[in-house]
């Protein structure tokens, strides 16, 4: 295939399992040069020999990386503009005492991390400083190599889009306005998957910080649960963005599900649109429900 530019494998863990991953001729597509897009689902990464794809774009694996291999792939990437990766593992010179490798990926616009286990502690930002759209996996025990990564002035002032991932199990710190606070030029935020307390953890913090991103300016939330404290939190936050003299106001706010199959009282009440309405100038939200939420039943 020596013409193929993208390739996508739906292989899941049961279609990959029992594979053997130490054979001589294990490795596959050594014969396309021009791959510029490739998708290995949940295919161990010991079946790709980095350097046959010479002018990769774009990569993305849902399975479990070490390290070695990830930055021994990356050396032989330098096209690489999009790198999307599931669990990585601890280099073996950390283990033995060395200090780890550096990634070194100079043209990477989007990095996506979808484990708290993640390479970002052996990023050297400096070394990514094309970096605009960080996606992380936003649970209590990622969030200090998050805020250690984003450190970093030139890296801070590249980022233009912050994706903070989790599920509704994953414990939220409070700790996310200082390290928010620095991406001086991120101008959209989003947040997935949040449960009602880890939104309310997520925005309650806000009230007492007076240095909101000054150039946000849109906010995208996507299957998350509300409760009354979180949409309170979500307005409050809203609104004393607005009133701040050196920001400019939220131009855009979107809520999604993501589905029907949520109980009703965790969605976004549709009569309480308009109240968002009068603080953001363009408002959607889907599958909003037109019901009392139990917050209010109770009440």
């Amino acid at each position: 295939m020596p013409l193929l530019e993208k390739l996508l494998l739906r292989l899941s863990t049961s279609n990959v399992r029992g594979l053997d991953m130490t054979s001589p001729g294990r490795h596959i597509l050594t014969l396309c040069p021009k791959l510029r897009i490739l998708n290995t689902g949940d295919l161990p990464f010991a079946f790709i020999d980095p350097k046959t794809l010479p002018v990769l774009e774009s990569y993305t694996t849902d399975s479990h990386l070490e390290l070695d291999s990830l930055l021994e792939a990356t050396r032989v990437w330098p096209k690489l503009t999009r790198l999307e990766i599931a669990s990585v593992g601890t280099a073996s010179s950390a283990v033995i005492g060395f200090r780890p490798a550096v990634m070194d990926l100079p043209l990477l616009e989007t990095l996506v991390c979808r484990d708290a286990d993640n390479p970002l502690h052996a990023i050297a930002a400096d070394r990514l400083p094309a970096l605009k759209h960080l996606d992380v996996f936003a649970a209590e025990s990622a969030w200090l190599g998050i805020d250690a990564f984003l450190r970093n002035p030139q890296q801070t002032n590249n980022l233009t889009t912050l994706t903070l991932t989790a599920t509704h199990s994953n414990i939220i710190v409070d700790c996310w306005p200082p390290t928010i606070n620095r991406l001086s030029n991120l101008e959209s935020l989003r947040v997935v998957g949040f449960s009602a307390a880890g939104l309310e953890a997520f925005l309650t913090p806000w009230e007492h910080s007076y240095y909101l991103p000054e150039k946000l300016q849109e906010v995208h939330l996507i299957g998350c649960q509300f409760s009354g404290e979180a949409i309170e939190c979500l307005i409050g936050w809203i609104s004393r963005r607005n009133a701040s003299t050196r920001n400019s106001p939220i131009k855009s706010l979107r809520i999604e599900h993501n589905g029907t199959n949520k109980a009703r009282s965790e969605l976004f009440p549709s009569w309480m649109v308009a109240r968002l309405e009068q603080l953001v100038d363009n408002v959607k939200v889907q599958s909003a429900e037109t019901y009392v939420p139990a917050f209010l039943e109770a009440s």
